[in-house]
């Protein structure tokens, strides 16, 4: 009998626990397009030398990715409290979790 663990393929969501008191699950599956968004934008913050510009810049990306929580709603009216460190960790453990996808050899995710 053949068994086929799902579990492998889908892989794990990414969770913010505790952010400004709530939590947010990031899906294992995130599309290709809004991880060149991501990574774009995230380029695009480097390049910049105004710390109001870079701190909008990073919470815009951390708008993106915590947008993929589909089970509450989030406004970036919400997202503009938080810090630039706060922005940053989000974005670093988002970046990891993509890695991690990418190496996935079972994950298509990022390939369609």
């Amino acid at each position: 009998m053949a068994v086929v663990d799902f579990s492998v393929i889908q892989g794990e969501p990414l969770n913010f626990k505790n952010l400004y008191e709530k939590d947010y699950e990031i899906p294992y599956d995130i599309e290709a397009g809004l991880v060149f968004k991501i990574k774009h934008l995230f380029d695009q913050s480097h390049n910049t030398t105004d710390i109001e510009e870079a701190t909008k810049m990073l919470q815009n990306i951390a708008f993106e990715i915590l947008s993929l929580d589909k089970k509450q709603e989030i406004t970036k009216k919400e997202i503009s409290k938080f810090s630039i460190k706060t922005c940053s960790i989000i974005i670093t453990e988002t970046m990891k979790h993509i890695t991690k996808i990418e190496q996935n050899p079972n994950s298509d995710t990022l390939h369609s």
